[in-house]
């Protein structure tokens, strides 16, 4: 990757968001919620956390890893795998390195998005083509991707995160959201760079 930073390197420099900043935030902001699957007590349930969005589990470096395990077993892990690799190709865009940027982005494409891909998203042709096109004619620009990532995003919206919210992942997750789906302390860095 040339001289891109690592990924551990970027989500360390960057804030973390969504996190109360102590427990005594999260039960003042605790309402009663009736039906959240898998919550013994649902009058003590953290609205911040039932009103997550895909872009806060996207953020949330403890909710994403409940996100990924749900994919997999949805068997459409290479959604977030094409999300997080085409964010950090954006984040790691840099003119003066143009040829290793170029190398990233032939990288993502054949292994995402051109027909047949090992991993290949689903994507309508028209974005596929679009894509193909760019990379054919080296028009390389950090945005190539971007119709590709928010297509899939909208598909991971629309279809995958809206079952995590109704799984028993999720309800672990609104149950100890400071807990690691293996039960091992939070990660030093967000999967997301």
């Amino acid at each position: 990757m040339g001289n891109c930073k690592s990924q551990a390197a970027v989500a360390a420099s960057q804030p973390k968001k969504d996190f109360p900043t102590s427990s005594s935030s999260r039960s003042e902001k605790s309402i009663n919620v009736k039906g959240v699957i898998g919550v013994k007590d649902p009058s003590e349930v953290d609205m911040d956390l039932v009103g997550k969005t895909l872009n806060n589990v996207l953020h949330d470096p403890i909710c994403i890893e409940y996100f990924a395990i749900h994919l997999a077993n949805e068997h459409s892990s290479e959604n977030l795998d094409f999300y997080e690799s085409v964010d950090h190709f954006r984040h790691e865009w840099d003119i003066d390195h143009i040829n290793a940027c170029k190398n990233i982005a032939v990288k993502i494409f054949q292994l995402y998005c051109a027909t047949n891909a090992p991993l290949a998203v689903n994507l309508p042709s028209k974005i596929r083509n679009k894509c193909e096109a760019l990379i054919r004619a080296k028009d390389f620009t950090r945005d190539i991707f971007d119709d590709a990532a928010s297509e899939i995003y909208m598909v991971m919206n629309r279809d995958s995160f809206a079952r995590f919210k109704m799984s028993p992942l999720w309800a672990s997750y609104v149950a100890h959201p400071d807990r690691h789906p293996d039960g091992a302390p939070p990660p030093a860095a967000k999967r997301l760079a």
